[in-house]
């Protein structure tokens, strides 16, 4: 694969390395743009790839059919080459199982902060509570209702 611009220059150029060391070496963060997901992405001439898939083929080599890039440290915007590796789909799913289990016990699908013991998020409650009072029919509702308390001679 032939790069416009090189690699040092598109990925190792956006990268900060955390204070927390994973097998004795830091996470590289990828500060660049990032998907929906968490992972960084990079814009190639021929689409959009992954930064640590750009760093596993610089540094390592070329990634194998058939074959998906792990983060061992469970970064997912971490672009360090000794914190990849190539396995298939299968083992990939499964070590990400207890991470998964765990994080889901810790925090809600849209990363808000899980209270021990409740069965829901509260914020997510409060943010769809206001996504339903905040509609042009409620707020048409709430117009009429005000006009109506002031008509009968009561303080809104």
């Amino acid at each position: 694969m032939t790069y416009r611009t090189p690699i040092h220059e598109t990925v190792l150029g956006r990268v900060v390395l955390s204070d927390t060391p994973f097998m004795g070496e830091p996470c590289w963060i990828f500060t660049g743009r990032r998907d929906s997901s968490g992972y960084g992405k990079v814009r190639l001439e021929v689409g959009t790839t992954g930064a640590h898939r750009l760093t596993y083929q610089y540094f390592v080599g070329p990634i194998p059919d058939g074959l998906h890039i792990d983060h061992l440290c469970r970064v997912r915007s971490c672009c360090n080459p000794m914190h990849l590796e190539a396995v298939t789909p299968a083992e990939n799913n499964a070590r990400a199982l207890p991470y998964r289990r765990a994080r889901s016990a810790l925090e809600c699908r849209r990363g808000h902060t899980r209270i021990p013991g409740d069965s829901g998020c509260a914020e997510c409650a409060r943010e769809a509570a206001r996504r339903r009072e905040n509609t042009p029919e409620r707020r048409a509702y709430k117009r009429e209702y005000r006009r109506r308390r002031r008509a009968a001679g009561f303080k809104s």
